[in-house]
């Protein structure tokens, strides 16, 4: 479909009499999507009109001018694509009203208008170029972490890093480390990642959600007892982030670890304690987004 129609019209630096009807009658012949637009201006030449209608985005251009009785019209017209210029006049007699020749004009105009576009057609509107799509943003995360369970309590860091290719849905990596106790000094390592969504709520304030599949290195020293364990874990984590500026944020979160089966501690065949299934975690921390 072709852009709706923009005609501007040239009155010259003395328009006639009643050129507000000359104006709405051509609006009203060219139809409701058409715009009509009146300069006061008396071009140089073609090229100063053709100027002038691209200066306001018009598609028509309509030049009229009078004798000084305003008993002759002429109109010229262009209508891109075209090239050319059609032309026509009309004579008027003094008994005839201002307004009925004002009328007269706008319908040749509109006529000629029409005349042109339908010997050649505009061209299709382009289409609109696609939006650009949205960068993803990318955050990096530093903070502490604690887990509570039963005996095998513990806290320490964690670095992360989280990619968001849309504004709801995400992706992270997470490493981390935790020193705690079972009947003796832990520590755990462990690196993971999962997907998370998040929930923005006004202009500062998100929720977000996140699960990660993690592998951990636990290890278990008790007087000169070392023990060491591959597993795996899921962890869900909530979470209330802050927006400190364009960039900076702050983060609490809290959620709860679930390993790939307990981690019994024996010392002599004799089981003391274990390192347990679930565990509650707790976290706070900062992020910079890129």
């Amino acid at each position: 479909m072709a852009d709706p129609l923009v005609l501007v019209v040239l009155l010259g630096t003395t328009p006639a009499p009643a050129s507000d009807v000359m104006l709405t009658t051509t609006r009203r012949g060219l139809g409701d999507d058409a715009t009509v637009l009146a300069e006061v201006a008396a071009p140089r030449g073609d090229a100063d009109a053709l100027a002038i209608a691209e200066r306001v985005h018009a598609r028509a251009v309509a030049q009229v001018t009078w004798n000084a009785e305003a008993t002759l019209a002429r109109i010229h017209v262009h209508v891109a694509p075209e090239t050319s210029w059609a032309d026509d006049e009309l004579r008027f007699g003094v008994e005839d009203a201002p307004a009925e020749r004002a009328r007269t004009v706008g319908y040749t105009i509109a006529t000629m208008v029409q005349r042109i576009e339908e010997q050649h057609p505009a061209s299709p509107a382009s289409p609109a170029p696609p939006l650009p799509r949205r960068a993803a943003v990318v955050e990096l995360r530093l903070g502490g972490t604690g887990a509570i369970g039963d005996a095998a309590s513990g806290g320490g860091g964690q670095v992360g890093v989280r990619l968001w290719p849309s504004r709801a849905f995400g992706l992270e990596a997470n490493a981390l480390a935790r020193l705690g106790s079972v009947v003796g000094s832990t520590t755990l390592v462990a690196a993971g990642a999962g997907p998370v969504a998040r929930l923005t709520i006004g202009s500062w304030l998100q929720l977000a959600v996140a699960t990660d599949l993690l592998v951990m290195h636990q290890t278990l020293r008790r007087a000169e007892l070392t023990r060491e364990r591959w597993l795996g874990a899921v962890d869900i984590v909530g979470e209330l982030d802050a927006s400190l500026g364009s960039k900076l944020g702050a983060y609490v979160s809290g959620g709860a670890e679930i390993a790939f089966g307990p981690t019994p501690v024996r010392v002599a065949a004799a089981e003391v304690g274990s390192w347990p299934v679930l565990r509650a975690l707790v976290g706070v921390g900062g992020r910079y987004r890129f």
